[in-house]
């Protein structure tokens, strides 16, 4: 009986032993391809330039927007965000236009013990489920 649990212990550290460097010997060949055949990243300064120069150009124009009694009551700081958020979407940047009313948006109905959300939260959540699936899609086509 005792012969047969250590000839079973044997075989377990042995197997186990074995799965260890089979599965370090696929990981170091892994990491071998990925620095052969890897993708090359862009550089992080270059990929941002666009986008930093769009900003400094919707800031850098003056905005003529009329604002009524109601929305000064909100805050200057929020109103200045919103009007320079409304421009730059407008892609107007000092054309005229004229803010009449802020309003929250309103909270979507769920079914209970869900989380309610607005709709910049379901637009978010959107954006992440097609940027998954773009990934998913990309990761499929290498394996190929």
């Amino acid at each position: 009986m005792q012969e047969t649990i250590e000839f079973g212990l044997q075989v377990m550290v042995i197997g186990f032993a074995v799965v260890m460097i089979t599965l370090y010997v696929l990981y170091l060949i892994l990491t071998g391809f990925s620095q052969v055949f890897g993708v090359k990243k862009a550089a992080g300064p270059a990929t941002q330039a666009p986008a930093e120069s769009v900003l400094a150009e919707a800031v850098a124009a003056p905005v003529a927007a009329t604002v009524s009694e109601q929305v000064h009551s909100l805050g200057e700081d929020i109103v200045a965000v919103l009007t320079a958020a409304i421009a730059a979407c407008l892609d107007a940047p000092g054309k005229e236009f004229t803010i009449s009313s802020i309003e929250p948006v309103q909270v979507n109905p769920c079914p209970a013990g869900y989380l309610r959300t607005t709709e910049w939260g379901l637009a978010g959540r959107k954006k992440l489920m097609e940027r998954r699936q773009d990934l998913f899609l990309l990761r499929r086509e290498k394996r190929r």
